[in-house]
């Protein structure tokens, strides 16, 4: 599997309509939200989508924050990744 950054909201969004329509904390909107409140705290975390690629064909997305807290700094994917089919093969 290849692993690419997604830009295009219309295919993030229809990716998730078709595979997990009730994914809210995936959704692009989610991301946009939580890109807002990191401004607005001025918290220089960040945020990605990305999506899993198998034979240029898009099987898995999966949204990623950065998040520094007192804790050690994480990458967080909350509810994620969204796959057409899970195989625990293709994770490893």
């Amino acid at each position: 599997m290849q692993v690419k950054e997604i830009t295009d909201e219309f295919l993030w969004e229809k990716f998730i309509s078709d595979n997990s329509p009730q994914s809210f904390f995936q959704s692009w909107l989610w991301g946009e939200i939580t890109r807002k409140i990191q401004r607005i705290y001025g918290d220089e975390s960040y945020m990605w989508r990305f999506g899993l690629y198998q034979n240029n064909i898009l099987e898995g997305i999966f949204q990623v924050v950065k998040v520094t807290a007192r804790r050690g700094t994480f990458l967080h994917i909350i509810h994620g990744p969204i796959m057409k089919n899970w195989n625990k093969l293709q994770l490893q």
